[in-house]
């Protein structure tokens, strides 16, 4: 697994495409999904250092995902992107482990927001 591999949960494309855009630009190899039963089948055939999920995509929050990113956290990063009413729940359901992105963000936020756990997979 490269620490520079992430997979982005996302159903707005828009969304979606900005991330990866902004993240390419860092170097990153990025991998995006619409949907969490598609991320499921990434993360049986890949690794990811870093996986940015969007609670309000579909399947995000089904237990099946929630188990296989528990699963991952030992060696994968965890940013959740949340609306302001997600973002209480959000953390619960990872724990302290996951960084919490409130949506909508500034691309200067969701850099830091990537900066913030980037180090710590370095160590």
């Amino acid at each position: 697994m490269s620490r520079k591999s992430v997979l982005i949960i996302e159903n707005d494309p828009t969304i979606r495409d900005l991330m990866k855009h902004a993240l390419a630009l860092r170097g990153f190899k990025v991998t995006c999904v619409a949907a969490g039963g598609k991320a499921r089948e990434r993360m049986q055939k890949s690794s990811f250092a870093i996986i940015i999920a969007d609670m309000a995509a579909p399947g995000v929050r089904s237990e099946e995902l929630q188990a296989a990113l528990q699963r991952t956290m030992n060696h994968t990063r965890v940013i959740l992107l949340a609306s302001n009413g997600d973002a209480q729940n959000a953390s619960s359901l990872l724990g302290n482990d996951a960084v919490v992105l409130r949506k909508p963000f500034l691309v200067k936020d969701f850099y830091h927001a990537v900066e913030r756990i980037v180090p710590q997979r370095d160590e």
